[in-house]
């Protein structure tokens, strides 16, 4: 997806250009710190109740 998403940045238009560095920083964001690190955190801290 991030590969996808900086396809559309050397585009003309500021505006995509924005929206798609923007969406493969947050994809990259997600796959890198957010899955692997804070979901099992919460789930541990929370146990079973979040379930």
């Amino acid at each position: 997806m991030i590969a996808v998403f900086l396809s559309f940045a050397p585009t003309d238009l500021v505006a995509i250009k924005q929206f798609s560095v923007g969406q493969a920083i947050s994809v990259a964001i997600d796959a890198t710190l957010i899955r692997p690190l804070l979901v099992p955190v919460t789930t541990y801290l929370f146990g079973t109740s979040i379930w």
